[in-house]
């Protein structure tokens, strides 16, 4: 809902709150989890996930593991 008042892009914080941020409550340090959650759901951070492998770089068509 605050994302559709800004006319911001859907899913903007879905890989971090949907993909990373269960994992880090799961396996997550208490220290973990109170550095990096609020942040996260309050959006002062947006996480992002990058890929990258040698003889590709960050051209996922190429990656070959």
């Amino acid at each position: 809902q605050e994302e559709a008042k800004f006319n911001m892009p859907g899913n903007l914080f879905l890989i971090g709150i949907g993909m990373a941020m269960p994992t880090l409550m799961v396996h997550g340090t208490p220290e973990q989890r109170e550095r990096f959650i609020r942040p996260a759901l309050y959006g002062e951070e947006v996480w992002c996930q990058l890929f990258s492998e040698p003889g590709a770089g960050s051209d996922l068509a190429n990656v070959r593991t």
